[in-house]
């Protein structure tokens, strides 16, 4: 299937390397290797000019969120104290 027919279909690139319209992806994951394995997989999809933070608990999730303007957040909800289910 071409990118035209993509297109076509309403299917889009989320963004290539280079694109500057789409914010910081947040990876929140207690396990350092996990993180390291989703931001090298976030690195080859996007490119290296996508911001990609981490943090290893759920303060410094919320802590990123509030100064960094965050797109999107891939979150491991299992995580010690303040995780993806606790409000």
């Amino acid at each position: 299937m071409t990118q035209a027919d993509l297109l076509a279909e309403g299917v889009h690139e989320a963004a290539g390397p280079g694109a500057d319209e789409v914010g910081p992806i947040l990876i929140v994951d207690d396990d350092g290797g996990d993180r390291m394995l989703c931001i090298r997989a976030l690195k080859d999809a996007f490119g290296s000019g996508q911001a990609v933070l981490e943090a290893d608990s759920g303060e410094g999730a919320i802590d990123a969120v509030e100064r960094n303007g965050i797109a999107c957040v891939l979150l491991d909800y299992a995580i010690p104290g303040l995780n993806g289910i606790t409000r």
